[in-house]
Formats: C-alpha cells, sequence, structure tokens
C-alpha cells in the first residue's frame, strides 16, 4: 500500500468532514481472520462504544450528527481495510520466506555458506512477527470521542481522527519494516543465485 493511498484515503474520508464542520460551527483482515479478531474485541469495548453512539444521538444539530456518525463509521471501515490489506501482505512475506528457508536448506547441502542468508531470514521472521502483532492489536481498536459539549465537537471528533490516523501509520510501518527485512533476505538469496530479487520483493508488496 503506497504512501500516496493512504494519504487520499485520510483526505477523502477523514480530512474532508471535518473542514464542513468547521463551515457549519463558524456560522451557529488476514481479511476473515481480521473481521475475527475485532468481533471478540468489540465485545470487550462494547460500553464505551454504545456511549459514544448515544451521545451522537443527542447531538441537536443534525448536520453536526451526519458527519458524526458518517466519521466514525468511516474510521471502522477503513480501520478493518486497511488493516486487511496489511494482513494479505504478511501472509505473502510469510510464503516467500518459506521458500528461502528451504533454498537456504538446498544451498547449505550444496556446500554453500549460508550465514547471511539465514541470520537475514531469521530477522525477516522476527520483523513479520511483530509486524502481525501490530496489525491484530490495530484490527481491534475502536475510535470513540468524548462527547460533552457541541461547541467543541470539531476539536473532539478531530482529536479522534488524529489518533486513528496515528495508529494506522505506526501499524503500517511495522509492516514496511517486515518488508524490507524480506527484501534483505532475497538479496542474499539472490547472491546465491537461487531468486529472482525483483518478482520476490514484488509480491510482498503492500
Amino acid at each position: 500500500m503506497s504512501k500516496k493511498l493512504i494519504l487520499f484515503l485520510f483526505l477523502l474520508v477523514l480530512v474532508s468532514p471535518l473542514q464542513v464542520f468547521a463551515q457549519t460551527e463558524s456560522t451557529p483482515s488476514f481479511p476473515q481472520n481480521i473481521k475475527e479478531i475485532r468481533q471478540k474485541a468489540l465485545s470487550g469495548i462494547k460500553t464505551e462504544r454504545e456511549e459514544f453512539k448515544e451521545k451522537i444521538a443527542q447531538i441537536k444539530d443534525a448536520r453536526k450528527k451526519n458527519l458524526v456518525e458518517r466519521i466514525s463509521n468511516n474510521i471502522t471501515n477503513n480501520n478493518t481495510k486497511l488493516t486487511s490489506k496489511m494482513a494479505q501482505a504478511l501472509t505473502r512475506m510469510e510464503n516467500i520466506l518459506t521458500n528461502l528457508k528451504n533454498k537456504s536448506t538446498v544451498f547449505k547441502a550444496a556446500g554453500e555458506d549460508t550465514a547471511a542468508l539465514e541470520t537475514a531470514i531469521a530477522e525477516a521472521g522476527q520483523a513479520i512477527t511483530t509486524a502481525q502483532s501490530a496489525v491484530n492489536t490495530q484490527a481491534q481498536k475502536e475510535y470513540a470521542a468524548t462527547i460533552s459539549d457541541e461547541n467543541i465537537l470539531r476539536s473532539v471528533i478531530g482529536k479522534m481522527v488524529s489518533q486513528f490516523r496515528l495508529d494506522i501509520s505506526t501499524t503500517h510501518k511495522t509492516v514496511v519494516d517486515a518488508k524490507q527485512a524480506v527484501s534483505k533476505a532475497i538479496s542474499e538469496a539472490a547472491k546465491l543465485g537461487g531468486v529472482g530479487e525483483s518478482n520476490a520483493t514484488k509480491s510482498a508488496n503492500l
């Protein structure tokens, strides 16, 4: 997933509604696995989420109420979509790493020095594990805001949006780090003549 895509999602889905807030106030899923993870997590934060929905229902300005509902739903939907894409990328990386491990065994049996490759594979495996943990944690998150005063609605919703953007960016970085670690392992294998570096790297793209 490119940085441009993430930026586009944020601008299109999140930032634009906040700009409308400014105008109104100035004038008076591993896909299936990700879904399962989220469903389990939702039971633990059900009360907070329900309280947030109740507060939204109490907003008197219908336009603001609709905007808050849309932003809240978009954050939830985008969190599911983005973490699902990250999970898919990590699955592809795992498959690549499995192939590299097999090739490393073959190289070693043939008398090749596989020390650098084995180290790179181990580091990539750890990076993937770290990223998977981060993605699973992010997939379980729900975003709510404490709505106590409609006059500061834009501020509290803005903070909620900013927190989501920070969280998803931080999670995405762990996936990028994993991809870089896998790319390093691919490079080490390529030195031994065992893999097409460019094609293997492309298959791990987000």
